[in-house]
């Protein structure tokens, strides 16, 4: 009997991984032309004959949650961008994505404990911006429920993340600051369960041998943003540039330091990140730019994967992020 030849077998042959010749057989994106040109090669002179898997053929609706801790705050465009990643896949695929904003309180549990409506078979589920709490955890195991953790800080975990890397985008932002006569910084965060990003920003501050930055966390309100603002040019007026969380507290920050008659770049020098502020009316930020759809893309993607081969490693997608320069930052003078 003639012997089947498996995707292991055409990746054997190709010098490339199982995940790779899978992602070419699939017709997906992001494969190197000429690796494309030779797994199709090997695999028609081997005869591979690609099967789609059960769990490929029943896949018609996933479950997409979004963690929130208050409702009447709208999601972030950061997350709108991987929302529409993640619904332009769903969509040329003809998939349905039922998207629901999860609170949770003050205990980490759902508020909302029906999750997943019965009436529904999902065929898996992508988590955006946050981590799985024991609640979605003991479901998933409960229901064997493939699962994509997207956009978190903390990329170690159990499930599949697609998450990203702002390590060497901060390093280059930092580096740029310094050559431009930088050195003394202040941090405004979100409130977020996390500290990812605040240590990360701070570990490589101290590399550079900056001032040790000043670190306040925000809700984001323009009246908290004010207060903020209103609290480092008083205390602190040797601050000479603000990074942000995003771009969206970047461009309340240039407002309020505007209306306190200090102005960006002349005055100070203001930083965002995301890189959606061109989206809302300002162009001028520089910023660390995330391609978020590329992270539901990515999302979905490999829920596919991990739906068609249950058994594989667990995966760990990461995106790089890049340093934008533009007019919000400009060389410190010192007055």
């Amino acid at each position: 009997m003639k012997k089947r030849i498996t995707i292991e077998d055409v990746a054997r042959a190709s010098h490339v991984s199982v995940a790779t010749v899978s992602l070419v057989m699939r017709g997906k994106t992001g494969i190197n032309i000429e690796t494309r040109k030779r797994v199709e090669q090997v695999a028609r002179a081997l005869g591979y004959q690609r099967r789609r898997s059960r769990h490929e053929q029943y896949v018609q609706r996933i479950s997409v949650l979004m963690r929130q801790y208050d409702l009447s705050v709208e999601p972030n465009l950061i997350d709108a961008h991987i929302l529409y990643g993640i619904e332009d896949v769903c969509r040329r695929r003809g998939i349905r994505n039922d998207v629901r904003q999860v609170v949770f309180n003050e205990s980490m549990v759902p508020d909302n404990p029906i999750l997943f409506p019965p009436q529904y078979e999902y065929g898996g589920f992508i988590g955006v911006g946050g981590s799985v709490d024991n609640h979605l955890h003991n479901h998933f195991r409960v229901n064997s429920m493939p699962c994509v953790l997207v956009g978190i800080d903390q990329p170690m975990h159990i499930f599949d993340t697609v998450h990203v890397d702002y390590s060497q985008a901060v390093t280059d932002l930092m580096s740029y600051l310094v050559s431009i006569g930088h050195r003394s910084v202040a941090l405004i965060d979100t409130q977020h369960i996390s500290t990812q990003w605040q240590d990360t920003m701070c570990s490589i501050i101290h590399r550079f041998g900056m001032v040790e930055p000043q670190i306040h966390q925000s809700c984001a309100t323009p009246a908290d943003i004010q207060e903020i603002v209103h609290y480092l040019c008083q205390y602190y007026p040797h601050i000479s540039t603000i990074i942000c969380r995003n771009d969206m507290i970047a461009n309340q920050v240039i407002l309020q330091l505007q209306q306190m008659g200090r102005y960006v770049p002349q005055n100070i020098s203001v930083v965002g990140f995301h890189d959606v502020a061109s989206t809302i009316g300002n162009s001028m930020l520089t910023t660390i730019r995330v391609d978020a759809a590329a992270l539901g893309v990515l999302a979905v993607q490999t829920l596919l994967h991990r739906i068609e081969w249950p058994n594989t490693p667990r995966l760990m997608t990461t995106v790089q992020a890049s340093l934008v320069i533009r007019q919000s930052t400009q060389p410190h003078v010192i007055q």
